[in-house]
């Protein structure tokens, strides 16, 4: 498959559409309570907490179990909370609650047509990303709440992550550690056919709503399940105007002045495909040469595309990622004794090697603090 890149100065419609679907993710499969050799995974949908804060709430969890943490999983553009059930179930296999809901204008906020998560003058089926992002910080906070001395750790994929970075930033202690798959911090700009007929409808009605499939199809994974889940999916929301793309832009556009602000002790997970279509793969050096945490890893996996979690395709080596990161990283005082000597670890082939902070070119010589897991070729 060919792709041509093109100036900034190239139609402007165009190119804001596909920037804005840096921020794309995809969904997975309708969820319910699953039984086998293993123990139940229960999923609730609303409750207690979905009423107090009148937004939709997805969770899963172990039915009988003592929870090892929290984790609050924040989704992409067009996307929905219940995007990320397959991963969610296999971390509450391993003892984790995993909690996520929908922004506004997504998902069952987007099709609220009984206004039941509304609060007059407060309408959540209009895309509001300031008031999305205050809503995040409310169920992070009221689960912080709800257990106590638990580890909470933040999980985004994209347009999530820009959301879990910004959180993390402005409000220290609120996540004990981040996993930040796909992050949008800068996009690719490709050329396509439907661009002279985009952007006359854009000249002729800024928020007239656009057909995001083609784009979608053509860009978004060379994966045909996940293109399937993302048609088939009612809940995914499949058209946007130019103004709430440009809405969705300005809420990943100062990303980076965020960075900084994560606290050192805060350990971070960057998970990112080398052949990523929507985000450019190598701006994960941007990320990290801002990130101050003196615990970074980066988990690189070769020709691999943008969607890597918020799916029911995940590969195996993708979740063991997170689940191994996860086991190593919820208890403080392992973070705390991890905060010593820098190191940088290169796992491929199946082999370990690890290397004193500056010599493995690129990564080790800007960012002497990063653990880089290769997965398949170097980078």
């Amino acid at each position: 498959m060919r792709f041509w890149k093109i100036s900034l100065r190239a139609s402007g419609a165009s190119w804001l559409i596909l920037a804005i679907l840096a921020c794309l993710s995809l969904p997975a499969a309708g969820a319910a309570e699953v039984t086998g050799a293993q123990s139940p995974v229960v999923y609730q949908e609303d409750g207690p907490v979905a009423d107090e804060l009148r937004m939709p709430l997805y969770q899963w969890s172990l039915k009988e179990s003592s929870p090892r943490g929290v984790v609050i999983a924040m989704h992409g553009l067009v996307m929905h909370g219940r995007a990320y059930d397959s991963l969610a179930r296999s971390l509450a296999q391993q003892g984790f609650i995993v909690v996520a809901t929908d922004m506004r204008g997504y998902g069952r906020c987007g099709q609220d047509c009984d206004h039941a998560f509304c609060e007059k003058p407060d309408c959540r089926q209009k895309i509001d990303y300031e008031k999305s992002y205050r809503d995040l910080l409310k169920l992070s906070e009221q689960m912080k709440g709800k257990y106590p001395g638990m580890p909470v750790i933040g999980l985004g994929e994209s347009l999530g992550a820009a959301m879990a970075i910004r959180l993390s930033s402005e409000h220290s202690g609120l996540f004990d550690g981040l996993i930040l798959s796909s992050p949008a911090i800068k996009h690719h700009t490709f050329v396509h056919p439907r661009n002279v007929a985009t952007t006359g409808i854009v000249i002729a009605n800024p928020r007239a709503q656009l057909d995001l499939m083609p784009y979608m199809k053509r860009f978004a994974s060379d994966d045909p399940r996940i293109i399937s889940e993302l048609e088939n999916d009612p809940l995914v929301r499949k058209h946007l105007s130019i103004y709430e793309l440009l809405q969705s832009s300005g809420a990943v556009r100062k990303t980076m002045s965020y960075v900084r602000g994560i606290l050192p002790s805060v350990p971070v997970l960057v998970i990112q495909g080398s052949a990523d279509r929507c985000v450019k793969a190598n701006a994960v050096v941007l990320l990290l040469s801002h990130l101050r945490s003196s615990d970074q890893t980066v988990k690189w996996f070769h020709q691999r595309g943008h969607i890597l979690l918020e799916t029911a395709y995940i590969k195996p080596d993708t979740m063991d990622a997170v689940v191994s990161w996860l086991k190593e990283h919820v208890n403080p005082q392992e973070i705390q004794a991890r905060q010593g000597p820098d190191y940088i670890s290169s796992q491929e082939d199946g082999t370990d090697r690890h290397y004193p902070g500056k010599d493995i070119s690129l990564f080790s010589r800007q960012l002497p603090s990063l653990r880089v897991i290769l997965t398949g070729g170097a980078l």
